[in-house]
């Protein structure tokens, strides 16, 4: 899950076990919460066996939801629609894909079988990073500088310091999936199994 979280703008493309391609574009940055989120630009696609775009509807704003571990609320990723009845959904259960035959939030016809299984999953990184984006991919260690300060006047030893400064430097190494300023590099996420479990 940390994969897409606060990552901006995204993506997602998949394929399904009956070689349908189709998926959606994401305005907000993925976020956990028994609520939906997203604006009207969002859209869902298919790629093959058809190509097709579709846009949202005035009927309602259910655009984005990502919710994991609640025990009443659907666990999962979804785009669209309404509980239960998602233009695609991606359940937590990883590789369990379920699609509506209807989607109240886009005008979309079914982009695939409404119990399926999931081949392939791709997430891209597209657009800019807002501030919100940026302050929530900081450390704890940012937060409190003065308080920092004073324990480590008073001897305490940061772990998480360390940790930090190899992932730092690690950082500095890797290229793709990097942040540039504000300007986020588009970069592939490549999900894999434990990304949303």
């Amino acid at each position: 899950t940390g994969c897409i979280l606060n990552q901006g703008p995204t993506i997602i493309v998949i394929w399904d076990d009956q070689g349908n391609i189709f998926g959606g574009f994401a305005t907000d940055s993925w976020k956990f919460g028994p609520k939906f989120f997203g604006k009207p630009e969002t859209f869902l696609f298919h790629l093959h066996p058809k190509m097709n775009i579709y846009d949202s509807t005035p009927f309602n704003t259910n655009y984005q939801y990502f919710n994991l571990k609640q025990k009443t609320m659907p666990n999962g990723l979804g785009m669209g629609g309404q509980l239960e009845y998602f233009g695609f959904w991606i359940d937590s259960e990883f590789g369990i894909l379920k699609t509506s035959p209807t989607c109240s939030a886009y005008h979309s016809a079914p982009l695939g079988q409404v119990d399926g299984k999931i081949k392939k999953i791709e997430v891209f990184g597209v657009g800019y990073l807002n501030e919100e984006d940026i302050e929530a991919g900081r450390s704890v260690l940012d937060l409190d500088p003065e308080a920092q300060a004073v324990l480590e006047m008073m001897g305490k030893t940061f772990h998480s310091k360390v940790i930090r400064e190899v992932d730092e430097d690690n950082e500095g190494k890797e290229v793709v999936g990097k942040a540039t300023g504000k300007l986020k590099v588009v970069h592939d996420f490549k999900i894999c199994y434990s990304c949303l479990s």
